[in-house]
């Protein structure tokens, strides 16, 4: 697969998560689970997503 596609793929599902996050729990909370980690990230997006939309790891 083209890396140009990959990159972007990252680049639009990160936006998703970033997103979804300021929405629902604020920006201070978006703001310090950037500074935490890609993990955390992840965890605090799961926690808040739907459940067809929640990244596995």
């Amino acid at each position: 697969m083209d890396d140009c596609i990959i990159g972007r793929a990252y680049y639009v599902v990160g936006s998703y998560i970033t997103k979804t996050i300021d929405e629902e729990l604020g920006r201070e909370v978006l703001k310090k689970k950037l500074l935490e980690g890609p993990v955390s990230l992840i965890i605090t997006y799961n926690q808040t997503a739907k459940e067809d939309l929640k990244i596995l790891f």
